[in-house]
C-alpha cells in the first residue's frame, strides 16, 4: 500500500486491518485517531507524523522511524518494534502493553506518563531523558540505559535492573515495589523519599547515599551497605537486614518494626527514638550507638552488643537479652508494668 492509498481508505474508514507499509515514506502524515490492526510499518518513516490517540493492535513498527511523531494517548498492544526510534517524539500518557522494544531509542523524547506494561525493553537507549511519572510494570530492562536520566514521581513494578545501566541517574519520589537491584551500587544517590518496598536489595550499596524519608518495607537488605548514610525517618518495617552495615549512618526516627537485623552492625550509628518493635536483632552490634528514646518492646535481643552505646530512656519491655551485652542500664527504661500486667491479663483469658 502506498501513501496515496492510505489516505484515500482513511476517507472512508477508521479501521486498517492486515496493511503493509513497510519501508513507506509517511513522513508527516495525519493518522489521529484511527486504529491498525496487524499491519506492517516495519523500517517506515514516521517521522513527524500525528498518530495521537491512535490504536495500533499486533502491528510491527520494527526499525520504524518515529522521530518528532505525535503519539500522545497512543495504544501500542503485542507490536513489534525492535530497533524503532523516537528521539524528539510526544509518548505523552501513551500506553505500550506487550511489545518488543528491544533497542528502541528513546532520546530527547517527551513521555509523562508513558506506561510500558509486560514489554520487552532490552537495550532500549533512556539515557538522559526526563521520566516523569512514567510506570514500568514487569517490563524487562536488561542492559537498558538510564545514564544520566531523572526519574520523577515514577513507578516501577517487577522489574529486575541488576544489568540496567543507572550511572548518574537522579531518582525523586520513585516507587521501586518488588524490583530487583541485588548487588547494585547505589552509593552516594539522592534517594531521598524513593519507595523501595518488597525488594530485592541484597548487598546493594547505599554508602553515603542520601535515603530520608525513604521506605524499605519488607525489602530483603541482607548484606547491604548503609555505611555513611542520612536515612532519617526510614521505614524498616519487616524489612531483612541480616549482616547489614549502618555503621556511622543517621538512622533518626527510623522505624524497624518486626525487622529482622540478625548479626546487623549499627556501630556509631545515630538511633535516636528509633522503634523495633518484635525486632529480631539476635548478634547485632550497637556499640557507641545512640539509642536515646530508642524503644525495642519484645524484641530479641539475645547475643547483642550495646557497649558504649547510650540508653538514655531507651525501652527494654518484655526483650528478651540472652547472652547480650550492656553498658551501665542506669538511664534506661524497663517492662512497663501496667502494660506487662495488661499483657498478661490478656493472654490468660
Amino acid at each position: 500500500m502506498t501513501r496515496e492509498e492510505l489516505l484515500r481508505l482513511l476517507e472512508d474508514t477508521d479501521v486498517v486491518t492486515r496493511a503493509s507499509l513497510a519501508g513507506v515514506d509517511l513522513e508527516g502524515i495525519d493518522l489521529a485517531g484511527a486504529t491498525f490492526e496487524g499491519t506492517s510499518f516495519m523500517r517506515s518513516n514516521l517521522a513527524g507524523a500525528r498518530l495521537n490517540e491512535a490504536t495500533f493492535v499486533e502491528c510491527d513498527f520494527t526499525e520504524a522511524r518515529l522521530d518528532r511523531a505525535n503519539l500522545r494517548h497512543v495504544l501500542l498492544y503485542r507490536c513489534p518494534a525492535a530497533g524503532a526510534t523516537f528521539p524528539g517524539a510526544n509518548l505523552g500518557v501513551g500506553r505500550l502493553v506487550e511489545c518488543d522494544l528491544r533497542q528502541a531509542r528513546f532520546g530527547e523524547a517527551t513521555m509523562p506518563s508513558l506506561s510500558f506494561v509486560d514489554s520487552n525493553l532490552e537495550g532500549a537507549q533512556f539515557a538522559g531523558c526526563s521520566i516523569d511519572r512514567m510506570n514500568f510494570v514487569n517490563t524487562s530492562l536488561a542492559q537498558a540505559s538510564f545514564r544520566q536520566a531523572r526519574f520523577a514521581r515514577s513507578n516501577l513494578v517487577q522489574v529486575d535492573l541488576r544489568a540496567t545501566d543507572l550511572e548518574e541517574v537522579v531518582w525523586d519520589r520513585v516507587v521501586l515495589h518488588k524490583a530487583t537491584l541485588s548487588g547494585k551500587s547505589l552509593a552516594g544517590l539522592d534517594l531521598r523519599m524513593t519507595q523501595l518496598m518488597d525488594a530485592q536489595l541484597e548487598g546493594c550499596d547505599f554508602s553515603h547515599a542520601k535515603l530520608d524519608q525513604s521506605n524499605f518495607k519488607g525489602s530483603n537488605l541482607a548484606g547491604a551497605r548503609f555505611d555513611g548514610a542520612s536515612a532519617r525517618n526510614v521505614l524498616f518495617v519487616e524489612a531483612k537486614l541480616r549482616g547489614a552495615s549502618f555503621r556511622g549512618t543517621d538512622l533518626y526516627q527510623c522505624i524497624f518494626v518486626d525487622a529482622e537485623a540478625i548479626s546487623a552492625d549499627f556501630a556509631d550509628a545515630t538511633l535516636y527514638q528509633t522503634v523495633w518493635h518484635r525486632a529480631n536483632c539476635t548478634g547485632a552490634k550497637f556499640g557507641d550507638s545512640d539509642l536515646s528514646y530508642a524503644d525495642f518492646s519484645w524484641a530479641d535481643l539475645s547475643a547483642t552488643d550495646f557497649l558504649g552505646a547510650k540508653l538514655f530512656r531507651a525501652r527494654f519491655h518484655r526483650t528478651t537479652e540472652d547472652g547480650a551485652v550492656f553498658p551501665s542500664r542506669s538511664t534506661a527504661l524497663g517492662d512497663d508494668k501496667e502494660l506487662a500486667a495488661a499483657e498478661k491479663f490478656e493472654s490468660r483469658h
